[in-house]
């Protein structure tokens, strides 16, 4: 059985999601003020110390993205990938590094109120970011997609960043 190593407030929510669409596994939650993280027993399993971590027998993944795509991959019973050779796979693939290589940076110099000139920023425009990120799910037939975010795209995507943390 998998295992995920998670904590809250961490990309962890990530893998949750996913691991929710129906996959057997169990959580394992650090506390990370505690300094779980950093025991040999954890960094055998991540040596960066850090969450997200799953585990799959003596297999050991690190990074959401990396996870989701893992879990996607393992378990194709669960739809939660378009299969190798399926045209839409490679927009499939395009979502797991556009949370880190876009929302995240965007995100994180919005909320830090740092003013980034738009043709200087490589990750893109804050409300450009989310505006694609929207109309990306509003268009998906990804079943983790519609489970993750309901019919209420906007409540989950855009205010939690937008009307309540910004």
């Amino acid at each position: 059985m998998m295992k995920l190593y998670w904590a809250p407030r961490t990309r962890s929510l990530r893998a949750l999601w996913v691991l929710e669409e129906g996959v057997p596994y169990e959580r394992v939650r650090l506390d990370l003020s505690a300094g779980e993280q950093k025991s040999p027993a954890f960094r055998a399993i991540n040596p960066m110390a850090k969450v997200t971590a799953l585990t799959d027998g003596t297999l050991a993944v690190a990074e959401s993205g990396a996870i989701c795509a893992y879990v996607a991959e393992a378990h194709p019973e669960a739809g939660l990938a378009p299969p190798v050779g399926d045209p839409a796979r490679g927009r499939y693939l395009q979502w797991p590094f556009f949370s880190p290589g876009c929302v995240e940076p965007a995100y994180l110099t919005k909320s830090a109120n740092v003013q980034v000139r738009p043709e200087a920023a490589g990750f893109g425009e804050f409300d450009r970011v989310f505006d694609v990120l929207e109309g990306a799910v509003a268009k998906s037939p990804l079943s983790a997609w519609r489970a993750v975010l309901g019919g209420r795209r906007h409540d989950r995507v855009r205010s939690p960043f937008r009307n309540r943390y910004l």
